[in-house]
């Protein structure tokens, strides 16, 4: 059996029909907080319908959500994290989508401070997977929006190998 969450903020659940991009930090952190708390909700649904193996994967920011609902569940599930950022500092700050950020409304120093803030939620900071908890991440060779480094780093603090794909971010999507 397969479950699809379908995101906040994401399809039929984005709060306005025509909106692209979050208005403010606080939005973008709130979708994450409620993904991951609904995905803690399904999992722990799923496993009180009796000892069935579950799995959890998720792909680019959905990766890093997952990763986040996976390492902080009291029981160990399977993982696997797609072209997964260990961070969105990389990809909000220093990648390609920090030009929709609007620099000048989040005030003097910002770069620095959304870095501070986007790591108080960084995958590498959360507790080691489980013992019996299976890990892949699937790394992107030519990414644009995350970085190579933030892949190879999250596979690290694993202790695995990413299993790498020659392609890039749309490319892993797609095919």
């Amino acid at each position: 059996e397969l479950w699809m969450l379908e995101g906040a903020w994401f399809g039929a659940r984005r709060v306005a029909a025509d909106m692209i991009h979050l208005p403010t930090v606080a939005d973008f952190f709130a979708m994450g907080l409620a993904n991951v708390s609904e995905a803690r909700a399904a999992l722990a649904a799923l496993r009180a319908l009796g000892d069935v193996p579950v799995g959890l994967a998720g792909y680019s920011m959905g990766g890093h959500l997952a990763s986040q609902v996976a390492l902080t569940l009291p029981w160990p599930i399977g993982l696997a994290a797609l072209a997964p950022s260990h961070s969105a500092a990389p990809v909000f700050v220093d990648g390609p989508l920090s030009r929709h950020v609007v620099w000048a409304a989040l005030g003097a120093d910002a770069k620095e401070k959304l870095t501070q803030v986007f790591e108080r939620v960084n995958a590498n900071a959360l507790p080691d997977p489980l013992p019996g908890m299976k890990t892949v991440v699937v790394a992107t060779r030519r990414d644009g929006i995350v970085p190579r480094h933030s892949m190879e780093a999250l596979a690290a603090r694993w202790g695995v190998d990413p299993r790498w794909v020659d392609t890039g971010h749309v490319g892993a999507f797609v095919f």
